[in-house]
This record gives C-alpha cells, sequence and structure tokens, in this order.
C-alpha cells in the first residue's frame, strides 16, 4: 500500500471505526507477507522443477552425442581388425605375433576399449590385443552376442555386461560382430570389450548431486553401463517397471519416476542412439532439485516473518498512538528506507517498471547490482522504455518480453547476453505482472540470475570432446594414407621407366593425383597438431613482403591488398612455410567472402596478452569486407571437413590448419564475423625467446658435383610394402641393402657389419621407436650417419631438435636418394676435413 494514503486517514473518528480499520491493518500485516511467502514459494518451486527438467534435456543431449562417438569409434575400429585379418586362417591369426602387436597399438588408441577380442567359430579366443598366445580359458560360446549373431548377421550387436573370462573380478561391456566366411556362413566374431570405467569416470563428470543416475541400456532392459559408480554385476529392468513402459514411446522424451534399482525419485531425459538397440537415459535426483527449493522457502520464509513483523509493529504504534499520527508516518517512513535497502542490496538484478495508461513502458526503479552488471547508470535507464535504455537488438528483445508479459498477464522467462564492465555475461531474466484493483498490470517487476559460467562450461565441454575425437581420428587415418602414399608412388615412380608408349602419360595422372592427397594429409595433421613443424626466427617484416605476391595470385583482380604491419614487430619462432599457407588458406577463404570484390587488410602488431601470465605476442589479423557468417557457422568454421561451399568449391580443411598451425606454434587463434560487415581472423603468435637472424640452413642439403659411389645402407622399416619401395629405390640407384622390421634386428645387424648410412621410419612396434634408434647410433657408432622417415610422429619435433635429418611420407624416390647421398657426403666431407 502506498505511504501517501496512510495521510488521507481522518485524524478523529469513532473507536469503532478506529478499532476496524486497525484490525483490517492486522490482518492484512499477516495476510500479504503470508500470500507473498505462498506466492514467492510457488514461482521457486515452478522455477526449479523446471530449470531441473532443461538440466536434465541437455545432458542427455550430451550423453547421447559422447555414446555415438564411443560406438563409432568401435565400429570403425571392428571394420579394421576385419579388414586386417582378410584372408587368414583361424590358425594363422592364433599363431601371429605380428596381429597380436597390431591388436595391441589398435587397443592403446581406444580409451575406451579394454581388451580386442577374435573369437573362432567354436566360441574360442583365438587372437587379443592383450594376450599372446590366448589362454585356454577364454571360451565365450554361452555370451548371448555370440550366440545371436552365430544365428544370423545383425549388424553391431551390444553384449550383456559380464565379468570376464581371463580377468573375472570386472565387468565388461562387449561390441561385437560377425565374421562371414564365403557364402555367409558364420565365421567368429570380432569383439571389443569396453572398460567399464571409462563410462563411470565420464559419468562423475556430468552428475551435478550424489543421486543423480546415468545409465546406457538396451531395448530389452539390460544395463549396458551405469554411473557415477560402474556396474558390478548383470543387471536388468523387468518389463514392466516405470523406466521401460517410458522408454518404449518414442526415440527421446523425459518422465518423473522411481528407479527400480535404487528407489530413487527422478527427473528422467532419454535418447535412443542411432542404429543401435539402446538409450541413453539422465536421471536428476527429485531430492537434489528440491532440495534448493527448501532453501528459497526458508529465505522467503524469513523475509515474511520480517515482513509481518514490520507491519504488526506498525499496526502496534498506529493502534497505541493514533493521536500522534506524524511520528507514526516517520515510523512508516523507516520500514520505507528498510525496504528500499533490501532492494538496493539485493545480490539478484532488479528492475521496477511503470506501465501506464497508454501503454508505454517506462523503468521506475534499478538495483545496484542490475547498475554493476550492465555498466549502466541509473540515469541512463530510469525514465526511459526498454528499447531506449538498451541499445540495438538487445533493448528491442527485452521490450518484446515485457509487451508479453503485459499482454498474457504471466510470468515471462527469457535469457540475456551482452558485454558490461566485467566482460561478457549471459542472465536467465524473469519478468513478473503486477496488477493493480481493477486488474491492469500497473507494474512489471523484472529480476534475472548470473548463468554465465555456466554457459561457458557447457560449451567448453562439448568443444573440447568434439576437438578431441576428431584430432585423434584424423591423425591415426593420415598416418595409415601416408604409407599408402609412399608406396604407389613408389611403384609409379620405377614404372615411369618402362617403355610403354601410354604408361608415362598414365604415372604422371597418378602421381598427380598422390600429390593432391599428400597436400590434404598435411592440412589433416596439422589440424590434428601432428604435422612435423621446422620453426626458426623469423623476421614477419620480410615474410609478408615476400608472401604478398602468393596472396594475391590467391585473390581476384576486384580485390584490394593493405598491408598495416607495426614498425617494431617482434620476431617470432614459426614454421614460415606453414604460416605462408595458413595466410594463403585464409585468402582463398576472404575471396570466396566477397564475390562482388572487396578490400583484404592484413595487419600486425605487438600484444601482451593477459592471462594468468603475461605473454608477449604477435598478432596478425586479416579481415575481409565480405559477406560474414552468422553465429551458428561461427561456432563450426575450425572443424575439419566443415564448408559452407557448393560441393567441389571447398575441402573445408583451410580453417582447420590454420587453427592445428597456430596451436602447434604454441600460439592461438580468434575469429570474429558479422553478417554483412565481414571478418577478422587474429593469429596470436608468441613473441621469441631469443632475437638471434633468421636461420637460412635446411635439414637436408645437397653437395654440388658430388660422384655416385655404392653405399651400404641399413633400411629399417616394418611396413613390408614400404620397405619393399624404399628398397628396389635404393637398388636401382647402385646401393646395397640390408632390412631389418624393428630397432632389435637392427642392432643387431649394426653390431656385426659396417654400413655407410642408416635409414629409419621413425614410428614402429615394440620396445623402440626410430628416434631411440638414431640416438643409440650416435653413442656406440659416431660418425654413422641416420636419416628418419616419418608421415607423422609426435616424436619428430625431438628428431629435429637432436639434428637427425627427417624425410616426410609421402617421399618421391629422388626425395630418398637426395637424402641418403646426403647424410653421406656430409660424413666424407667431415672425415676429410679431420685428415687435414
Amino acid at each position: 500500500m502506498p505511504f501517501e494514503r496512510f495521510t488521507a486517514f481522518p485524524r478523529k473518528r469513532g473507536s469503532r471505526a478506529s478499532g476496524g480499520a486497525i484490525r483490517a491493518l492486522a490482518v492484512a500485516s499477516i495476510l500479504v507477507p503470508g500470500l507473498f511467502f505462498v506466492f514467492g514459494t510457488w514461482q521457486s518451486y515452478r522455477q526449479h522443477i523446471r530449470e531441473a527438467q532443461q538440466t536434465v534435456q541437455r545432458t542427455a543431449d550430451i550423453l547421447d552425442q559422447q555414446a555415438r562417438r564411443v560406438f563409432a569409434l568401435q565400429e570403425l575400429a571392428i571394420a579394421e581388425i576385419d579388414e586386417r585379418v582378410a584372408g587368414m586362417t583361424w590358425n594363422e591369426i592364433a599363431a601371429s605375433p605380428d596381429l597380436h602387436r597390431w591388436l595391441k597399438a589398435l587397443d592403446e588408441r581406444l580409451r575406451q576399449t579394454d581388451v580386442i577380442w577374435l573369437i573362432d567359430p567354436q566360441g574360442r579366443g583365438r587372437a587379443s590385443s592383450r594376450f599372446f598366445p590366448t589362454p585356454d580359458t577364454s571360451r565365450v560360446a554361452d555370451r548371448d552376442y555370440f550366440q545371436a549373431l552365430s544365428e544370423r548377421d545383425s549388424g553391431t550387436y551390444l553384449g550383456e555386461p559380464r565379468p570376464g573370462r581371463t580377468v573375472a573380478n570386472r565387468v565388461f561391456l562387449n561390441v561385437a560382430r560377425r565374421r562371414s566366411a564365403e557364402g555367409g556362413a558364420f565365421d567368429g566374431v570380432i569383439v571389443a570389450s569396453l572398460d567399464p570405467t571409462y563410462f563411470a569416470e565420464a559419468f562423475k563428470s556430468l552428475a551435478l548431486s550424489p543421486g543423480d543416475s546415468i545409465s546406457l541400456i538396451r531395448e530389452d532392459g539390460t544395463a549396458l553401463a551405469r554411473g557415477p559408480e560402474p556396474l558390478s554385476g548383470p543387471m536388468r529392468l523387468v518389463p514392466t517397471s516405470g523406466l521401460m513402459a517410458n522408454l518404449h514411446q518414442g526415440e527421446r522424451g523425459a518422465f518423473r519416476n522411481h528407479s527400480q534399482i535404487d528407489g530413487v525419485e527422478r527427473f528422467y531425459a532419454f535418447r535412443k542412439l542411432p542404429g543401435y538397440p539402446a538409450y541413453v537415459l539422465y536421471g536428476r535426483s527429485v531430492q537434489a532439485v528440491l532440495a534448493g527449493w527448501h532453501r528459497d522457502l526458508l529465505l522467503y520464509a524469513v523475509l515474511a516473518l520480517a515482513a509481518a513483523v514490520a507491519l504488526l509493529s506498525v499496526t502496534g504504534v498506529a493502534a497505541r498512538r493514533t493521536r500522534e499520527q506524524q511520528r507514526a508516518l516517520d515510523r512508516l517512513r523507516e520500514s520505507e528506507t528498510r525496504y528500499h535497502a533490501l532492494f538496493h542490496e539485493s545480490p539478484l538484478g532488479l528492475l521496477l517498471s511503470d506501465v501506464r495508461p497508454d501503454g508505454t513502458i517506462a523503468f521506475e526503479e534499478m538495483n545496484e547490482a542490475l547498475v554493476q552488471i550492465t555498466g549502466h547508470t541509473r540515469s541512463e535507464v530510469l525514465g526511459k522504455s526498454p528499447g531506449q535504455a538498451f541499445q540495438g537488438s538487445l533493448g528491442a528483445y527485452i521490450e518484446d518480453r515485457y509487451r508479453e508479459c503485459v499482454a498474457t498477464r504471466q510470468p515471462v522467462e527469457y535469457e540475456v547476453a551482452g558485454e558490461g564492465p566485467g566482460g561478457r555475461f549471459v542472465r536467465r531474466a524473469v519478468v513478473r505482472p503486477i496488477l493493480d484493483g481493477s486488474g491492469r498490470v500497473a507494474k512489471l517487476l523484472g529480476t534475472s540470475m548470473d548463468i554465465t559460467k555456466a554457459r561457458l562450461l557447457e560449451e567448453q565441454l562439448q568443444h573440447s570432446q568434439k576437438m578431441e575425437a576428431l584430432s585423434g581420428l584424423v591423425s591415426g587415418v593420415a598416418h595409415d594414407f601416408n604409407n599408402l602414399l609412399t608406396v604407389v608412388m613408389g611403384n609409379l615412380d620405377l614404372l615411369r621407366r618402362a617403355k610403354e608408349e601410354r604408361r608415362p602419360r598414365l604415372i604422371e595422372n597418378a602421381i598427380t593425383a598422390v600429390e593432391r592427397g599428400r597436400a590434404l594429409t598435411g592440412q589433416l595433421l596439422s589440424f590434428g597438431r601432428k604435422q612435423t613443424l621446422q620453426p626458426e626466427v623469423v623476421d614477419l617484416t620480410r615474410l609478408m613482403a615476400s608472401t604478398q605476391d602468393m596472396i594475391a595470385q590467391s585473390l581476384r583482380g576486384d580485390i584490394e591488398i593493405k598491408l598495416d604491419l607495426a614498425t617494431d614487430l617482434w620476431p617470432v619462432c614459426v614454421d614460415p612455410s606453414q604460416l605462408q599457407v595458413a595466410l594463403i588458406n585464409l585468402a582463398v577463404n576472404a575471396r570466396d567472402a566477397m564475390p562482388k570484390g572487396g578490400m583484404f587488410t592484413v595487419s600486425a602488431e605487438n600484444r601482451v596478452l593477459r592471462g594468468t601470465d603475461a605473454t608477449e605476442a604477435v598478432a596478425i589479423s586479416v579481415t575481409d569486407t565480405g559477406s560474414g557468417m552468422p553465429r551458428e557457422v561461427l561456432a563450426r568454421v575450425f572443424e575439419p571437413f566443415f564448408t559452407t561451399k557448393e560441393v567441389g568449391r571447398g575441402t573445408g580443411l583451410g580453417l582447420a590448419q590454420v587453427y592445428g598451425f597456430a596451436q602447434q606454434s604454441g600460439g592461438s587463434v580468434d575469429i570474429g564475423s558479422e553478417v554483412g560487415r565481414g571478418t577478422t581472423v587474429t593469429l596470436y603468435l608468441p613473441r621469441a625467446a631469443n632475437e638471434e637472424s633468421p636461420r637460412t640452413e635446411t635439414a637436408l642439403t645437397t653437395p654440388t658435383g658430388r660422384a655416385s659411389v655404392q653405399r651400404h645402407i641399413l633400411l629399417v622399416e616394418d611396413n613390408a610394402e614400404v620397405a619393399e619401395v624404399g628398397c628396389s629405390i635404393l637398388v636401382e640407384r647402385g646401393h646395397r641393402i640390408i632390412l631389418a622390421e624393428n630397432v632389435a634386428k637392427a642392432l643387431a645387424l649394426l653390431a656385426n657389419e659396417t654400413f655407410d648410412v642408416v635409414v629409419s621410419d621413425l614410428v614402429m612396434p615394440g620396445e623402440g621407436n626410430g628416434l631411440d634408434l638414431a640416438r643409440t647410433v650416435a653413442l656406440r657408432w659416431p660418425g654413422l650417419p641416420v636419416v628418419l622417415v616419418t608421415g607423422y610422429s609426435e616424436a619428430a619435433g625431438e628428431a629435429v631438435a637432436d639434428g637427425f635429418p627427417l624425410l616426410r611420407k609421402p617421399y618421391e624416390p629422388a626425395d630418398l636418394i637426395d637424402a641418403v647421398e646426403s647424410a653421406t657426403a656430409a660424413k666424407v666431407i667431415t672425415l676429410a676435413g679431420s685428415r687435414r
């Protein structure tokens, strides 16, 4: 009740009328806070339930994406295994140590997989990624997946979790696929046993309270995985349970039910995995949700009690001092001051608005918390409509929500995002109508709470999981693809010297296709941060000047190029060729975004990046005046193979290469764009630790005028086909070759024979790799040159840092010959210098 109304009370009344007014005021002192308490608790209850249901739905979506990735990786792995053992008999499979090592390497790449098995038609485990030879206890003829797949080919089968035969103290989820012989006869199964602790650990990160439940359930009710604690034994839901009844209503949904397993009541959301007879199910404990509501109840109760006590005290004062109205009014003003202070010191953002009779809306009051969040002063907001107080689309959006509240006379919830003094914020807001005595919406009360961190954590989790999965998959595919390219290029080059008339033309076409494959592999590896870089201290001013012509060739004549470089740029330590490729990729994207021409600007300046520590870096910004990108496209531009261009006009790897190059160079990349206003991509490259002059030497140099001399070469390569190509190339050159398939055999040969040079693959199975071999040779046989060959490897950077020549797959035969003869020529020069 407005305080001004108290002044309208007559100073003198009959005792009966005065007593009635006092009693009415006393009833109102209890009723109004009570109604406020009931209204507030009801609204709080609805809000907590609604937020819990939304959280359950979002978490179910995250679980759905994660489960899809896990099973997709298992299917890829099983298909790769099936291809690997194609044509092998079961006795050959069981007796092959190479197959065991290959399975072990594949198993180590898949974090979700505990062990891989190849089961023969009799249900005996014949090959494994963990055991060689396989133990006699590995018999699975009684398992449900073996029985089901032996009857018919039902695709990928998700078996019931059971304790392992060889590891009996753990429960495994088995993903199996049937092998078929010629004519479709059953020829055993391939099984990937998933580690139950992987799901439990993944589920723990998504559980919001101890009572939450996360499950992977087969259509027949069999529990395949559960969290946050892993399954301890087989578990199956009865068909008549509430969970099963709701799951069978569709491919996605939400419901509230008591769990058959532990009896806990939860809000559930489920998603059916496409192509699999299984559901992901997330349950949020109702008790945990109501715990937050109970805290709100306590707060509302305290406020209601304080309000009731305050009003009753005012009523008591009025009853005792009816003749001293001025003093009563002073006490009411003091009460108003207390409520005013409560409004302004609330941690929630509060806005009180007036709805005028003509329908216009004007802000009346704004608390200090909202001032600090938005950066707008009260004088900039009060007396104005939402559209006037908050400029642009934000103000229009808020005004629409306010008018919706007036029209519907119901609370309206919405989210707003903006920039304030503390940076970007996201808030969940609710605007509630306040009606006058005639039922007209007279006031609007807006409240808002901060959800910035929650939104940021959701985006970071999804982006991190997606980028990690893509990086590992792309790098593995690129390694195998490079081995294939090496074999193709070597054989085609040997065939090039054949005399048939059409062979040269066909060979040239094939090599051209291989070169394109090599470029594609380089972009994949760059995104996966597996590309071997050759960093050196670079003067960006000179590099930009030499790159300008290449950028111009990537653009069109109707696009103007502008360089805006600071005069005192710090040197950076990067691979200059990869930096040029990144700039050209950005130029190509800018060209396609400006079909009618425009301006392409490259600028660079020194920056000090503020974070946990201050970092000195050079910011290279590339800006175009093109069409720009909407927010949903901007969020995915660094994903490999994502493109908005027409088929045949782009691979979707240009910006992926830019991202991978920046990350592998120790820097970062940022992108900003707005539809119709162009795009700016900024590379942040850290300042070089020392400012030495740029290096000009290369890893391999070819002495001019050297004579062709027969060399005795030790070739270390585990891939038989790649080894055959390398031997053929070097033997044709006139060199003598000894082949070793691993580090142990290579060391044994080095101890008994004398060689002129060692050529070794960097990545090999077994205890040692090529870099270990090179370091051992440097210690035991100093002066014996070593050339390392790789398609990709984490150790490639270490090899370059140690000074070993590095030859990248796929290589041309001339590259291999040049690398070998350059290394041995350098040895001859060194020995000759020592004699003098």
